[in-house]
């Protein structure tokens, strides 16, 4: 072959790699855009009374003006489920201990410490126990995530990427997404109290008040009364050594600061009667750290016509059909995280009564391209046991 046929072939050649190149870029191109929620044109759906609108202000903020409030909450979740359906689809599986099915062995671990508290099956126990009314509001919600999802072009990207398709939405998903809030929120919490709870064992409860005051003259209770300040306990009881004698050269291992310690939590509400505009004003910290997407969902809500229209705005949580902070224009409402005592830890002696009522359940937990994994929980009637303290058992 000659130098200029050589040079030919290999022209064809990288002219055909970048063809190719190009057509995998456009068709990545092609099925993102399709992912992409529906922003302009009319659509039908199941189960909407009346015309309902969505529209979106320059920031993406979804405006929502619907006659009836079932529409505006079935339209809601229609919008959620086009914008952040994989975030919610998420939250549902790590609040419920089934992030492996999705994503595989990375998430095993995780999956093993959610499916100890079984909340799938206890929040399938609790829907049967909620009102009528508010069974009628999530259902309507998880009718406008279904339909939101099947009027998808595509599928989202992310299930293109895991070669999967995403599952419906259910009604005790919704349910699954609080209980992740909670765990999000206050899962850090629970080996800090068994630490608590073991060093009050050892120490008693004069130092360990001392230790750990549960308030003090800084907090401002809302009925006005102050927390006296426990007095520094008697030297006998700050000696807690098991020996009395001195010890000679001690280690001494220095404490490392903690960058994820949350150092408190806070909201703010301010009377009109001090504010320039006559309007009360609230702000609250909702404690919950950056990412992308951002957890919450900006979102405005009318309901009605004219002058008995109702509107709300503020911000919703993707997979679950409430405004969690916001405002009705007479009425503002926020949270923030409160480090309060919200569980216990109970002890059980092996051998007691209490032991005799641990069952086994048995749970699978699906990986995907791998068997199932096979776990046992075990349950006392109050709650999973998590933790064994001073025992093989």
């Amino acid at each position: 072959m000659t130098m200029r046929k050589l040079l030919r072939t290999g022209g064809w050649c990288l002219l055909a790699i970048a063809v190719l190149v190009l057509a995998i870029f456009a068709c990545a191109y092609f099925m993102m855009s399709a992912s992409l929620p529906t922003l302009e044109g009319e659509i039908k759906s199941a189960g909407v009374k009346a015309t309902v609108t969505a529209a979106r202000d320059k920031q993406g903020t979804v405006s929502i003006s619907a006659k009836d409030a079932l529409d505006a909450i079935r339209v809601l979740g229609f919008v959620h489920a086009q914008e952040r359906f994989f975030e919610m689809d998420l939250a549902r599986r790590s609040a419920a201990g089934e992030l492996s099915a999705l994503l595989g062995e990375a998430t095993i671990n995780i999956d093993k410490e959610k499916r100890h508290h079984r909340l799938r099956a206890r929040m399938a126990a609790k829907w049967q126990q909620i009102s009528a009314e508010d069974r009628e509001w999530t259902s309507a919600y998880t009718q406008g995530v279904n339909a939101g999802l099947t009027a998808l072009a595509v599928r989202p990207w992310q299930y293109f990427v895991l070669r999967t398709d995403p599952e419906p939405w259910r009604e005790v998903d919704s349910l699954l997404v609080v209980g992740e809030m909670y765990y999000m929120l206050q899962s850090g919490g629970f080996d800090a109290r068994l630490r608590d709870a073991l060093l009050r064992q050892q120490i008693g409860d004069t130092l360990f008040d001392w230790l750990q005051p549960g308030g003090g003259t800084w907090d401002a209770a809302l009925d006005g009364s102050v927390a006296a300040p426990i007095p520094l306990p008697p030297a006998t009881l700050l000696n807690v050594r098991k020996d009395s004698a001195p010890v000679q050269n001690a280690a001494v291992t220095p404490v490392q600061a903690n960058p994820e310690v949350a150092f408190g939590s806070n909201n703010w509400a301010v009377g009109g009667a001090i504010t320039s505009h006559g309007g009360a004003i609230l702000a609250d910290d909702m404690h919950l750290g950056i990412g992308v997407p951002n957890i919450w969902f900006r979102a405005q809500l009318t309901i009605g016509e004219g002058t008995s229209a109702r509107r709300i705005v503020g911000a919703t949580l993707p997979g679950g059909p409430t405004m969690v902070v916001g405002s009705n224009g007479n009425v503002a409402w926020g949270f923030t995280n409160g480090y309060g005592q919200w569980f216990d830890w109970v002890a059980i002696a092996p051998g007691s009564e209490l032991a005799a009522t641990i069952k086994t359940i048995r749970e699978s937990i699906a990986v995907k391209g791998a068997p199932p994994i096979e776990l046992d929980v075990r349950e006392a009637p109050f709650g999973p046991i998590l933790r064994t303290v001073g025992t093989t058992d």
